[in-house]
């Protein structure tokens, strides 16, 4: 006599079995309207694997069907926004969350990071140049911050020259948590950008957020989210793949991966 489990399913059944697997594969192809860090219990978007293309997603305010607000983990005050960028990713690492902090600190290195430019069709330097401050006023210029100055709950100041319109900007950046298996750090600008004498950029409209989660001996997982909210003159859709590249260019540079690696990740 066959047993109970190799008897043939009713046919309701069956059918629910299949709804059930069209819904499951269907909600992992879903868009997310916003970025998800690993804080919040979710992350979007999904991470690629190591020695893979960065996974990186671009989400628009005008295009979005629900207002977006960032879980609280990320420490991003509500604020309003005209772009929203994540970019996740795996890569391999042997050191500490701390040895990834000084990576994060080690500000003039900053300037030897390549991005590929879609308008340029080159590599060219993502920032011009950088420095370390003391405090936020430009004159308190020091040297990087040391292993020992990168704790939980620290707040620091740095400078950099960037090769886009928004040139110099002073920002400041707060470790909101550094364990041996976790480091989260928040930056924002610290001045308004100006752009052809007009207020182009905020205090605090050009956030970023990094997440760093230790998965195994050497493998980590990298979350990274840009908020901005500049003004354009031009669809702001036209410099996607700027946002993209420069993207892939800051994660290269933290995990250790060459920043002007060929080919580039986003073309056009």
């Amino acid at each position: 006599m066959p047993s109970f489990s190799s008897r043939r399913k009713p046919k309701y059944t069956r059918i629910a079995l299949s709804l059930i697997c069209v819904l499951t594969c269907f909600s992992t192809l879903v868009r997310a309207e916003g970025p998800l860090p690993p804080c919040s219990g979710k992350v979007y978007p999904r991470p690629s694997t190591v020695n893979m293309p960065l996974t990186v997603t671009v989400w628009y305010t005008n295009k979005l069907e629900n207002p977006w607000q960032a879980p609280l983990c990320m420490n991003w005050p509500q604020a309003p926004f005209s772009l929203l960028l994540a970019a996740s990713g795996n890569f391999e690492f042997g050191g500490s969350s701390t040895k990834l902090a000084t990576r994060i600190g080690r500000i003039s290195a900053f300037n030897t990071i390549q991005y590929w430019s879609v308008t340029k069709k080159r590599w060219r330097p993502l920032i011009l140049d950088a420095t370390a401050l003391s405090f936020t006023d430009i004159d308190t210029a020091r040297g990087d911050f040391s292993e020992e100055e990168l704790t939980e709950g620290r707040t620091y100041y740095f400078q950099q020259t960037e090769n886009t319109p928004a040139g110099k900007i002073i920002y400041q950046a707060k470790i909101l948590e550094l364990s041996k298996s976790k480091l989260r750090v928040q930056m924002f600008n610290l001045q308004p950008i100006n752009r052809f004498s007009i207020e182009w950029i905020k205090t605090g409209e050009y956030q970023s957020y990094y997440e760093f989660t230790k998965l195994d001996g050497v493998r980590w997982h990298y979350f990274y989210a840009l908020r901005s909210n500049a003004k354009s003159w031009m669809p702001i859709e036209k410099y996607e793949s700027s946002y993209k590249n420069r993207a892939v260019a800051l994660f290269r540079f933290i995990a250790g991966i060459k920043t002007d690696l060929q080919p580039p990740q986003f073309v056009n």
